[in-house]
Formats: C-alpha cells, sequence, structure tokens
C-alpha cells in the first residue's frame, strides 16, 4: 500500500524557537500548573535495568530472579550475561566460545565502566525515568514519567511541551510534544498505519519549533512495536536546523476514542539521548480525565 507523504519534506514555520526558548517570554510560569506524584513502579526504578552503550559495545541488562541477565555485544558478536549487584557495581560473566568470561561494572550516574580482563570500556546508560516523578498535564489529559533533567509546559491548546532544563546539555537541542487527540469514528477502524498517517497531518501544523525546521519523513521505515499489552506504530525522521543537523521520532498509540502521539526532535551531538527520552516519555503515557483540545 502506497500513501502520498512516505517520502515527504514538510517545512515547519512557526512562532517559537527551538527548545530552551518555547515559553521563555511568558509572564507566568506554566511548570507551576502540573502536579507530581510517585508511583510504586517508579519509585523502584532500577539504574541497572536498561542499555548501557560505548564505542562498538553494548550491554542490555533486564532484572531476573537471580539478579540480572541480558546481552552484551561487542562488534557484530552477541554474548550472553548474567550478572549480580556488588554494592554500587555488578559483577558477572559471559558467555563465549563455550566459556566463562568475567567481568565488573561500575556505575556512576549514568557513566558505566565495565572492566574484563585489564581491559576497561566506559559506557553511558539510555535515559531512566525520574524515579520520583509522574508529571500531569491536565489541560492535554495525560500523564508521564519525566525523564530527569526535563520538564513541562503547557500551551493553551492543550498540548504539552516537554524541553530540557536551563542548564541542562541537550538545551536547545531537544524539545517533546505530546498529545491527546480525539478520534471520529472513521479514525477508530483505521489500521495503526494509517492512523498514524492521520495523526501526523494533526499534529505538525501545530508544532512551535521555528527557524524553519526541515523534517524528512520516511513512513516506510516505520512500523509497529510492542511492550507487553501495548503496540504503537513509531516513525524516524531526518531533522535539518540551519546547519545543525539530527533526527526525530514519532510515535502514534490508540487508548480508546483518543489517539496518544509523541513528537521528539533532536538536533546533533544529542540527538540519540534525546529520541531515547522521548520512548521514556511516550511509553509511559496515560490518559487522565479530560482534554481541552480541540480537532
Amino acid at each position: 500500500m502506497t500513501h502520498p507523504i512516505q517520502t515527504t519534506l514538510l517545512t515547519v514555520l512557526t512562532t517559537a524557537v527551538l527548545a530552551g526558548e518555547v515559553f521563555a517570554q511568558s509572564e507566568t510560569n506554566p511548570l507551576t500548573r502540573t502536579r507530581r506524584t510517585q508511583t510504586p513502579a517508579e519509585a523502584s526504578a532500577d539504574p541497572f535495568a536498561r542499555t548501557f552503550r560505548g564505542d562498538r559495545i553494548q550491554l542490555v541488562l533486564k532484572r531476573s530472579t537471580s539478579g540480572y541477565s541480558g546481552t552484551l555485544r561487542f562488534g557484530d558478536q552477541d554474548y550472553p550475561v548474567t550478572a549480580r549487584v556488588l554494592g554500587p557495581s555488578l559483577r558477572g560473566s559471559f558467555r563465549a566460545n563455550g566459556e566463562d568470561g568475567p567481568f565488573t561494572a561500575k556505575l556512576t550516574a549514568d557513566r558505566m565502566t565495565l572492566s574484563s580482563d585489564g581491559s576497561e570500556f566506559q559506557l553511558i546508560g539510555d535515559p531512566l525515568p525520574n524515579a520520583t516523578l509522574r508529571t500531569t498535564a491536565p489541560k492535554a489529559g495525560l500523564s508521564f514519567v519525566q525523564p530527569s533533567g526535563w520538564s513541562i509546559a503547557e500551551e493553551d491548546r492543550g498540548i504539552a511541551y516537554i524541553a530540557p532544563e536551563t542548564g541542562h546539555a541537550m538545551e536547545g537541542s531537544a524539545v517533546q510534544s505530546i498529545h491527546s487527540l480525539p478520534l471520529n469514528a472513521e479514525e477508530r477502524a483505521m489500521t495503526l498505519e494509517d492512523l498514524t498517517i492521520a495523526m501526523m497531518d494533526r499534529v505538525f501544523p501545530t508544532m512551535t519549533l521555528g527557524k524553519g525546521l526541515k523534517i524528512s519523513v520516511d513512513l516506510p521505515q516505520g512500523g509497529e512495536q510492542r511492550q507487553g499489552t501495548t503496540t504503537w506504530y513509531e516513525v524516524p525522521m531526518s531533522i535539518r536546523s540551519g546547519e545543525r543537523e539530527g533526527r526525530g521520532w514519532l510515535g502514534v498509540k490508540p487508548a480508546g476514542d483518543r489517539a496518544l502521539v509523541c513528537w521528539v526532535v533532536g538536533l546533533a551531538p544529542h540527538t540519540d539521548t534525546a529520541l531515547k527520552a522521548g520512548k521514556c516519555v511516550f511509553t509511559s503515557l496515560r490518559r487522565i480525565g479530560t482534554t481541552t483540545e480541540n480537532r
């Protein structure tokens, strides 16, 4: 099935500039209109249970009954891993050529130092949700787990914007918008791919990302994703803002008579970190109450 926007170029020309200056001119602080609560799941966020990436090395860990299990990728080879916590570190082993190779991994914030047989590697962990912060955006009708170092603001139309806080390394390089959009009967019957196209048509004109941001959308590279019982459709994008390049990501998931949508943009050199933070927000999106956002 071919769609007219499978490869298209959109130019977004609106009033605010990227990320750090959104709402900067507001006379009142919109952050005071958000409410924060802690959930048991968020309180127990596990700093080891995520993906860590370095130069030609990647470690993926998840909780298991005996500690952690996962995969160590070095170059283009994958090795199964088991590990246990030892203070602020992990001690474990990976299976290679029928033998166990020992390693230790010390974690300081998001930075992991992995050591094995005298070799040492530096890895950075994917963003964790803030373990104590679930933010509510009442006008957008949404709540979500807020990544550390990001904050939320709301516009009158009910769209929630999330950007790195002042002084954050990514300030001016990243921004997210999240939406709870009403669906008519025809849209509720659509496939996820067709629904995503419909939501893109509605979301892009609302973006406050000035400076002639150019977005190249390649729909064929998107596809359905699943996590537990939740299914969504995601679309990657290429981004250019002046001389700066980066990538974007849009996710759409149905939620009854509404679609939950997240659009995130990250400019180099913070593209990967921004997109990971965007997926953290999107996968934790929940509907709350009612929304004032119009069609």
